[in-house]
This record gives C-alpha cells, sequence and structure tokens, in this order.
C-alpha cells in the first residue's frame, strides 16, 4: 500500500510539472510574437516587401543587368502584388512551350546572400508573371505600368 501510494504520488507530481511547463512556455511565446511577424501573408498573391530590398536589377536580352531605383522598385513592387495566383497552371501538370521572358528581374533581399535572392519574370503576350516558382496573372488595370516602366530601363540601356 505504502508503495501504491508513493506510485501515485510521483505520477501526480510529473503531471503538474509538465503543464506548468507548458503554460510557462505559452506565456513566453505570447510575450515574445512580434507584430510583425504575425502579419499572415495571402498565398495567392505575389508579395514583396519593399522595405527589405536592398536593389533590383532588370536583366537585359543581352545578358547586361541595369539597375532599377528605388522609387520605380517601389512603384513595381505594388503593380506586381495586384498580381492574380493561375491555379490552372500551378496546380495541374500542363506543359506549356516556354519562350523567354519579356523581362527578367533579380530582387537583392537585405540580410540575404546572392543564391537567396527572388527573380521575377515577366511575359508580355499573356501577361503571366513567375514568382517564386509560382504562376501569376498580371491584373489588367496593372499590366500597362509594368510594361511601361519596365521598357524605360530597357530602352535606356540601347
Amino acid at each position: 500500500m505504502k508503495h501504491l501510494f508513493i506510485y501515485i504520488l510521483t505520477l501526480g507530481t510529473i503531471f503538474i510539472s509538465c503543464d506548468s511547463k507548458k503554460a510557462v512556455q505559452a506565456e513566453y511565446e505570447k510575450e515574445n510574437i512580434n507584430a510583425s511577424e504575425t502579419k499572415i501573408n495571402d498565398s495567392t498573391k505575389i508579395f514583396i516587401d519593399a522595405s527589405k530590398i536592398d536593389s533590383m536589377m532588370l536583366i537585359l536580352d543581352n545578358d547586361l543587368k541595369t539597375v532599377i531605383n528605388n522609387s520605380d522598385y517601389i512603384t513595381l513592387a505594388d503593380a506586381v502584388s495586384t498580381a492574380e495566383y493561375d491555379t490552372r497552371l500551378n496546380n495541374s501538370d500542363i506543359m506549356i512551350k516556354m519562350q523567354a521572358p519579356d523581362y527578367t528581374i533579380i530582387i537583392y533581399n537585405t540580410g540575404k546572400s546572392n543564391d537567396e535572392s527572388d527573380w521575377l519574370m515577366v511575359w508580355k503576350e499573356n501577361g503571366r508573371t513567375k514568382f517564386k516558382n509560382k504562376w501569376y496573372t498580371l491584373a489588367e488595370d496593372k499590366k500597362a505600368d509594368v510594361y511601361k516602366l519596365l521598357d524605360k530601363y530597357k530602352e535606356n540601356s540601347n
């Protein structure tokens, strides 16, 4: 009987200590959650945080690169963020005949290596973009703005 009592007391102590540890851990996590980290991004939209961009470069047809200036890459990030996720292309095994994109942009993010850079590709023909290996369709009202902005850099390089 004495051993049974000790056994029950030991099990009770273990369960009580585990519960308090979880409660303390939950409190700690609540205190350390940063408001900016709790923002959830819509996975069906392109999300480019312009405040974290170190630089943005446009790769031209002749493999030369031209730097996109700050105000333009903020405008570009805003315009591209309205693109819609292309469910048909992303959720199927459709093989499409690819041609080179009209514009290829490398986005260098602050605090990341060049290998971790994001690539944004834009095709004029069908208004499609590819970002982080996902297909999107540019919003009709933003297509002209995106093309005009990128054409400006293409023309200035010639």
